[in-house]
């Protein structure tokens, strides 16, 4: 029967960037916010080019920014819920920031 070393090293493990699973998801729903919150802008300067006021572009995404940060509240029962909805009003917040003139973000720099 092969020792243990031998196993872990014939089949080793994935790196983990982080010692615990909190801090592996709380680091990729910062980045999926922050992505969310980027494609919002980028919507939102479509929309506005296209025509659309920006008064009319920020009073539709800003509620449904806040309908996403009630169904959020209201899921935080199931983790898979709350974040997806969490995600979601980034999205439409960042639609909401580059209606009122924010600055883009910037993912990468």
């Amino acid at each position: 029967m092969p020792s243990l070393t031998v196993a872990a090293t014939a089949f080793p493990m994935r790196r983990r960037q982080c010692s615990t699973n909190w801090c592996r998801r709380g680091a990729r729903l910062r980045w999926l916010l922050r992505r969310a919150f980027r494609n919002g802008q980028t919507y939102g300067a479509v929309r506005i080019a296209t025509g659309d006021a920006p008064a009319t572009l920020a009073e539709r995404a800003g509620a449904k920014a806040a309908a996403c940060a009630v169904l959020a509240a209201g899921a935080a029962w199931s983790g898979p819920r709350w974040r997806r909805s969490l995600v979601r009003g980034a999205l439409h917040a960042g639609a909401v920031a580059r209606a009122f003139g924010k600055r883009d973000l910037e993912l990468y720099s």
